[in-house]
């Protein structure tokens, strides 16, 4: 069970953004969402809906080495644009395509 927001973020999701297949990684987590991508098994993202206050998107890519999580950059963004950036980057797009959708990089989120 996820709380309002996040539940709010999965439906939009699921009806939005066709890449995106929700795992279990996050099952445990109230405000928290774990997908990966239906067309790219590299690309996975993780949304914290309330971490610290804030909507957290962590783009990922599997193959990335540079961060212990595999972590490409940390976006905030409106509930509103978040399954637009999901589906792009589960779909291929870039950091900067996802930031022209809506996003904003969040630099110093560790």
């Amino acid at each position: 069970m996820k709380d309002e927001r996040t539940g709010r973020l999965r439906q939009a999701i699921a009806e939005s953004a066709p890449a995106a297949i929700e795992d279990q990684r996050a099952d445990p987590c109230l405000a928290v969402l774990s997908l990966r991508s239906a067309c790219c098994e590299e690309k996975h993202v993780w949304i914290d809906t309330d971490l610290a206050g804030q909507l957290v998107i962590d783009l990922e890519d599997w193959n990335y080495q540079a961060t212990w999580d595999n972590s490409v950059a940390h976006l905030e963004a409106s509930d509103e644009d978040v399954p637009e950036i999901v589906q792009a980057w589960l779909t291929g797009a870039t950091v900067e395509e996802c930031i022209r959708m809506g996003g904003h990089r969040i630099p110093d989120l560790k």
